[in-house]
């Protein structure tokens, strides 16, 4: 069993070279919908990253559904996420030629955007169908690879989503886990591995 800690995600592994920390998150929320309603809700999630060393890193993330009813992974693992980040004030892949790269003595924010099923007859349909008939979801403007997300639509953001709505919050997110692998290039070693528990607490000052 996992064990989960919404306190503090902060991790430093032994030298302080690498360090990961989950920030608030101010990005939309992504949804997609069909004639039966919403079956797809993706939160995103923010994290920075700073290497204060002068080594460069592939970076690769996972993400772990830890409420069977919302979960897109059909088997209780680690699972691929879709992973972005702010380029000059737009939302764009995070992979470089396929690869999340940080680079020495750098600092990256990413935005990953795991994606929670939506059973047909869960109470949120009805929820998430009130945004509909006030007109708050909108067209999604990210650069993204439109064959993977669809029918994809923006709902406002989620630090005020979470504001009115914790508890639906926390029934997505509150038995996740984002992994995080730090693989040397063109070195055989083993990869430093972070395990985050997610966040769901914060305040919107804390961005």
């Amino acid at each position: 069993m996992i064990i989960f800690v919404i306190l503090f995600c902060s991790f430093n592994p032994i030298g302080d070279s690498i360090k990961v920390e989950q920030a608030a998150s101010d990005y939309p929320i992504l949804v997609r919908k069909s004639n039966n309603g919403i079956y797809r809700i993706s939160y995103p999630l923010v994290y920075r990253i700073h290497n204060s060393s002068t080594k460069r890193y592939r970076i690769r993330v996972n993400y772990y559904y830890g409420n069977p009813p919302y979960s897109y992974s059909l088997v209780n693992e680690w699972s691929p996420v879709f992973v972005l980040r702010n380029f000059n004030n737009e939302i764009v892949r995070a992979t470089e030629r396929g690869r999340l790269i940080i680079e020495g003595l750098e600092t990256k924010e990413y935005i990953v955007y795991p994606s929670h099923n939506v059973p047909k007859e869960d109470s949120l349909q009805c929820l998430l169908e009130t945004y509909f008939n006030k007109n708050d979801f909108l067209p999604c403007p990210y650069k993204i690879d439109t064959m993977y997300y669809g029918n994809v639509r923006k709902m406002g953001k989620l630090s005020d989503f979470r504001k009115v709505h914790p508890d639906v919050i926390n029934d997505f997110l509150g038995k996740d886990s984002v992994k995080f692998g730090f693989y040397l290039l063109w070195e055989k070693v083993l990869p430093e591995v972070y395990v985050l528990p997610v966040k769901i607490d914060f305040d919107n000052k804390e961005r």
